[in-house]
């Protein structure tokens, strides 16, 4: 636990570094350091943030044989797994980092967009995936409860909603980002959230 992660725990807390701060939803890539045990890395590690760790989508290999195939909803083996030093249980959540297309490099586009966009693979994907759900997920707190949900209420809420893919937690988290299921629950539509104060307890207390 170093001075990096503890800032970063300190944004998320509303009211911490000010009366008026809102603290902020900080979304974190755990490395690509699996498979082993205790391999993720810092900042990512942070108790607060939100830990994300990628997952398999394959459904590429329908462009590049002409057929989807492949495994899909399993936890890539190299993205990192927990616990954090400090024992927390890390990865939070995956979300598909393994692999998805993304953009490449504008001048890679060839003027007709042949080549905008590639194969890419790492937590680092999985990452904004998750930071995509956290986004609606807020937006639709909002416009549910006329305010904003704190840092903590969006990470519960994902994790409520995670679709569990039968890894142990140091390896999943709570499971896969379902973003429909998260947006559904922060709306009020459907689904129960889960909770417990016990890490903040260890940690903080």
């Amino acid at each position: 636990y170093d001075v990096l992660t503890a800032m970063e725990d300190a944004l998320t807390i509303s009211g911490y570094l000010d009366p008026y701060y809102p603290g902020t939803v900080v979304v974190h890539a755990v490395g690509n350091g699996g498979p082993g045990y205790g391999s993720v890395t810092e900042p990512g590690y942070s108790t607060l943030v939100i830990s994300v760790g990628a997952s398999t989508s394959m459904n590429w290999t329908k462009d590049a044989f002409g057929f989807a195939g492949g495994y899909y909803d399993d936890v890539i083996s190299w993205s990192a797994r927990g616990p954090t030093a400090l024992g927390v249980v890390k990865p939070d959540i995956v979300g598909i980092g393994a692999y998805g297309f993304a953009p490449t490099a504008v001048f890679q586009g060839l003027g007709d967009g042949a080549n905008a966009f590639w194969i890419f693979g790492g937590t680092s994907m999985a990452t904004p995936v998750v930071a995509g759900a956290a986004a609606l997920v807020e937006q639709g707190f909002k416009e549910s409860y006329g305010l904003s949900p704190t840092s903590d209420a969006v990470k519960l809420i994902l994790k409520s909603t995670a679709v569990d893919l039968g890894y142990d937690s140091f390896v999943q988290g709570a499971g896969r980002v379902d973003c429909y299921q998260a947006v559904s629950l922060a709306m009020k539509r459907r689904g129960i959230s889960v909770g417990s104060t016990a890490t903040w307890d260890n940690v903080y207390n």
